[in-house]
């Protein structure tokens, strides 16, 4: 999940769901874009990175094969559900994402850090302060 903070932007910043796979070997992301038919394969670092940023590709490719498909682990299964309902969320109602459902946004972010050693860029006060700020009317 990317948040870019936008001063452009009708709340200040941006969220962007994104679905990745990361592998050393460039053929088996190929496989998986093919067999998605979306996203992009790119470089980074030492390997290679499977994207889908898509929202549309997320709901109708992504999503429904990993209901279909479950997980394993409960971690993963507690991650996955919290990354479809943010998905969910932006699609159905986005203004409340960015308003009254922010709270419930970032709990949801909070389940979807998949490391315990990744911390995030921005804080819930961040985003709040930038919706603040660009509510403000223009001096």
């Amino acid at each position: 999940m990317s948040i870019r903070h936008r001063t452009d932007r009708k709340y200040g910043f941006t969220i962007s769901p994104t679905f990745s796979v990361s592998q050393k070997e460039e053929k088996i992301l190929r496989t998986l874009q093919h067999f998605f038919g979306c996203g992009k394969v790119r470089r980074q670092g030492n390997g290679w990175v499977y994207e889908v940023s898509s929202l549309p590709m997320l709901r109708q490719r992504i999503i429904p094969f990993f209901q279909k498909y479950s997980f394993r682990t409960s971690h993963r299964l507690t991650v996955f559900s919290g990354f479809s309902r943010i998905c969910d969320l932006l699609h159905e109602t986005p203004d409340y994402v960015y308003n009254d459902g922010l709270r419930e946004f970032w709990a949801l972010l909070e389940k979807t850090t998949v490391s315990v050693k990744r911390s995030r860029k921005y804080a819930l006060h961040d985003l709040e302060t930038w919706r603040k700020d660009a509510a403000a009317p223009p001096n």
